[in-house]
């Protein structure tokens, strides 16, 4: 396989397998370094993320519970609260609208100092009931509250000893029955009281805010990592999923279960394809877990793989234009050698190497290549003259070969002819016929003038028009200026037979021959034109093959194989090659009428 690979090829090829092994390992090792460095810094990044999100989300829970402490505490609330008529049956707030009035203005304060909260709610456990919020509160919805679990939840907590506040989870808002709205939300729960002496617990002071304020949070840590808030039970309380929900689902099941049994940590690697990190709440008893695919985690690295390839490549195109100019360089003597060798024709028989005649050993080579060529010329001329005159026989063959059938055909007509008494027609068709004969039976060498060519192929066609009579026309348009060309015999009569055996053999008469002679771009030409059935495509196919297969080499062979039944255009084209080598013109096509043959050679 390699022996057939040039040298220079060679030289390239083994140059750059060495550069790109040497390149490859150097990359190796930064590719090591640099994926350690991603990896560590991509890390580092993600739980920087998780910090931030944790510390954003435990100063809002502060800053609820703050807003809850500042109203449980205030000395106006405790002291309305602690003088609510105790009547289960109705709200002393609706009872006393004035004292409810003062009350949310109270509220207000707190609530609208910034962006406020969805709801800032004072209640206490004989159902009275005031708040202020940015959404609808209901009085269905206030009584599907206190007789609902979470209410209890509240009141149960608070029973217990040391318990100050309460954080509620995200849940469903119930206080709001109209069925407009679904949002959800999460809140703070103190109890009011004289926190100076932690006595006369007399209601409770809920600050919502809606679920929509986590999803806010959430958004902005990247649209691939997914997040879980998990109570100290290990109860997940809210989910925010990346753009691959489903598929992340049952992984973060999974990270909750383990999370749940203390086996979970930041950077956690257990399960394969995802990175972990939790962040513990100061201020609120929740845990946020964090979890993001290990393939979307290395994205930067992807990235830099993408860079690796482009510049593997770029020192590739370089490695080759580098090593293709120096072997060039290196064997341009070589090549010089190469090009003086391939110019040797029988024309110029010597070796020339220019520019190289202080190189000892290219000098040593061009003269015992010269001498060589010296005694191959002398060889080659007499090969050739043996060659010529071989060809010339060949020559005079071809144009001994007619078809003998239009002989026949002649007599045949002299015959019937000459049975006839007084008709004038049998010394026209002799004197034509003794014509043509004497036109092929004269060799000379093997030209004659176009006026002749074109004489002999007019003889010709009135002996068909005297065979055919009416059935068959032609016209000739010769330009005149050609009259003493010299062109190589029996180019056009052949033709106009091969109109009477191929093309007019399936065309009802009246047949029709046209034939032009002109000159063009210092070229002869002769055009046969006829209105028959024209080529067929298997034929000119054929004719395409045999002239791409042809060369000057093995005309001759193909001559010895052409039979008297085939010689027509074959016979012209092979002669045209003998006479013109490749400056002539053959060619056969079809058109809207019949067949077309084009023959032309030049006029020197």
């Amino acid at each position: 396989m390699l022996k057939k690979v040039k040298f220079q090829s060679k030289m390239i090829f083994f140059h750059i397998v060495m550069v790109l092994f040497v390149s490859a390992a150097l990359m190796g090792i930064f590719y090591r370094y640099v994926v350690d460095a991603i990896t560590e810094r991509t890390n580092d990044d993600f739980e920087v993320i998780a910090t931030s999100v944790a510390d954003r989300l435990d100063n809002h829970l502060y800053n609820m519970d703050k807003t809850a402490l500042q109203i449980a505490a205030n000395p106006n609330i405790v002291s309305v609260f602690q003088k609510v008529d105790q009547e289960p049956d109705s709200n002393f707030f609706i009872r006393e609208p004035l004292i409810a009035s003062e009350v949310i203005k109270l509220l207000n304060s707190y609530n609208f100092k910034k962006d406020g909260y969805a709801r800032i709610c004072l209640y206490n456990d004989d159902q009275d009931f005031v708040c202020t919020a940015t959404t609808v509160t209901t009085a269905t919805g206030t009584e599907a509250y206190f007789s609902g679990e979470e209410y209890a939840k509240i009141r149960d907590f608070f029973r217990q000893e040391d318990s100050f506040v309460c954080f509620v989870p995200p849940q469903n808002d119930v206080l709001n029955d109209t069925g407009l709205s679904e949002k959800m939300y999460f809140s703070v729960v103190r109890q009011i009281k004289d926190y100076s002496s932690n006595s006369l617990k007399c209601g409770y002071v809920e600050v919502q805010e809606f679920a929509e304020r986590l999803d806010e949070m959430f958004y902005g840590i990247g649209k691939d990592i997914n997040s879980v808030i998990l109570t100290d039970e290990g109860e997940a309380v809210y989910r925010s999923f990346g753009s691959e929900s489903g598929r992340t689902e049952s992984r973060l099941e999974a990270m909750i279960q383990m999370a749940s049994e203390g086996r979970l940590s930041d950077g956690d690697k257990s399960v394969p394809g995802r990175y972990v990190c939790s962040r513990k709440l100061r201020n609120a008893p929740f845990t946020i877990l964090f979890e993001k695919p290990e393939n979307v985690l290395m994205e930067p690295l992807a990235q830099f793989n993408r860079l690796m390839i482009l510049g593997m490549l770029l020192i590739l195109i370089t490695a080759i234009v580098t090593e293709i100019l120096i072997v060039r360089k290196l064997s341009k003597p070589l090549t010089e050698l190469n090009r003086s060798i391939k110019m040797i024709s029988l024309e110029h028989f010597r070796m020339d190497i220019a520019g190289y005649e202080s190189s000892d050993e290219l000098v040593q080579i061009k003269n015992a290549f010269n001498a060589v060529l010296s005694r191959m010329k002398e060889s080659v001329e007499q090969q050739y003259a043996a060659e010529t005159n071989e060809l010339k026989s060949h020559l005079f063959a071809l144009q001994s070969q007619m078809n003998p059938h239009f002989l026949y055909n002649i007599l045949a007509i002299i015959s019937m002819e000459s049975q006839a008494d007084g008709n004038e027609k049998v010394e026209n068709i002799c004197s034509r016929l003794c014509k043509m004969l004497r036109f092929t039976s004269s060799m000379e060498d093997g030209f004659c003038t176009m006026e002749r060519e074109v004489e002999n192929a007019v003889n010709y066609m009135e002996l068909m028009k005297e065979r055919y009579e009416d059935l068959f026309e032609y016209e000739v348009h010769m330009d005149q200026a050609l009259s003493d060309v010299r062109i190589p015999k029996l180019m056009i009569q052949p033709v106009c037979e091969n109109c009477f055996k191929h093309s007019f053999k399936n065309t009802e008469p009246v047949w029709k021959i046209r034939l032009l002679v002109y000159a063009e771009d210092g070229k002869w030409f002769i055009k046969v034109h006829d209105n028959g059935t024209g080529f067929a495509e298997a034929y000119l196919e054929e004719f395409g093959r045999m002239k791409e297969n042809l060369t000057f080499k093995n005309v001759r062979e193909s001559l010895e194989q052409i039979s008297i039944g085939g010689l027509c255009i074959p016979n012209i084209y092979m002669r045209l090659m003998i006479c013109y080598d490749r400056n002539f013109e053959c060619r056969l096509y079809n058109d809207e009428e019949g067949a077309v043959v084009l023959l032309g050679g030049e006029l020197e």
